[in-house]
């Protein structure tokens, strides 16, 4: 989330962002999750377009131009775990909206879970 949301608040290219993240793991290889936390990364700049179009279908009268930056990360996480991965729903919702909690406000979160809610009924319409 670091990388995502820096590269969007210094209006930055998200690979130079990645390119960052990737020498400070090398230099701090006991931090766990980085390899999970690269696939996302790798798979959000393969997909940057099509996620971003996902969330602005979904998310009525709001375009990510118009979405706060850590918000807009938090969004891209989660729409790339339910289009890419196999990460069951409620954990990807559970863990965006917590995010949101955490590191923006209340608002936010129920912002996130409801866009999260509508694209999950897209991407899995089985769960």
């Amino acid at each position: 989330m670091d990388v995502l949301y820096s590269s969007l608040l210094l209006d930055r290219e998200l690979f130079d962002g990645f390119e960052l993240a990737i020498e400070d793991a090398r230099k701090h290889p006991e931090r766990s999750g980085w390899e999970y936390a690269s696939e996302i990364i790798e798979g959000i700049l393969m997909n940057e377009q099509r996620i971003d179009d996902t969330i602005d279908t979904y998310s009525v009268n709001w375009t990510t131009e118009r979405i706060k930056p850590l918000v807009l990360a938090i969004l891209r996480i989660a729409t790339w775990e339910l289009s890419y991965t196999e990460v069951p729903t409620a954990v990807v919702i559970d863990e965006a909206v917590e995010a949101a909690k955490t590191y923006v406000d209340e608002e936010s979160a129920a912002f996130v879970n409801g866009i999260l809610g509508q694209i999950a009924s897209g991407a899995r319409p089985s769960d």
